[in-house]
């Protein structure tokens, strides 16, 4: 984890210099990447929210959920030791990443093919003869969509302060821009 934060921390850099636009063009933009980008993006969201409530409140109290359960897995633990043992600012190495992989989110949502096609959430609806659970509607729609969680977790970041707020800025710009979620997703968004 610490050698990709320093991969992420590289691209911010290059991308401080040579520009955000410069460094979307270089990055890889199938339609496989989208989902793992979002999955990496909101683990570091994830993780900088644990970090800030360590630094706000008792570190037990951070990792203990509303019944007693510890909610914090065990790598997580023993990477924020390793943070730790090193007094390394890390703070900043996760701001990097998220402006990184909101770089890369940017660029990949913008892939030629419609986002319900390559969502893997809507895969029982597209194959109901593969579906376990008989296709049970209040499952169907309890399920978050790819465009959603997209939008949730860069609607998330808007708050930030920064860098990163530019970057989800630039991010729902080019999500929202797309022609098959103008009517759909901009109007509700709007």
């Amino acid at each position: 984890l610490n050698t990709l934060m320093h991969l992420f921390s590289a691209i911010y850099a290059v991308s401080k210099v040579r520009g955000r636009k410069y460094i979307q063009r270089l990055m890889p933009h199938e339609a496989a990447d989208v989902e793992p980008v979002l999955v990496v993006l909101r683990w570091f969201g994830w993780l900088e929210r644990q970090q800030r409530a360590c630094h706000g409140g008792g570190a037990d109290d951070a990792r203990m959920g509303h019944d007693g359960v510890q909610m914090i897995p065990d790598a997580i633990r023993e990477f924020q030791k390793q943070q730790q043992d090193q007094k390394e600012n890390t703070e900043a190495k996760n701001w990097e990443s998220v402006h990184s992989l909101l770089t890369w989110l940017g660029i990949i949502s913008l892939v030629p093919f419609d986002l319900n096609t390559i969502d893997s959430s809507l895969e029982e609806q597209y194959h109901p003869q593969q579906c376990t659970g008989g296709g049970d509607d209040e499952t169907n729609r309890a399920t978050t969509t790819l465009v959603q969680s997209i939008l949730a977790t860069s609607l998330s970041h808007l708050k930030d302060y920064g860098a990163t707020r530019e970057t989800a800025a630039a991010c729902l710009a080019s999500l929202l821009s797309r022609p098959d979620l103008e009517h759909s997703e901009l109007e509700g968004f709007v």
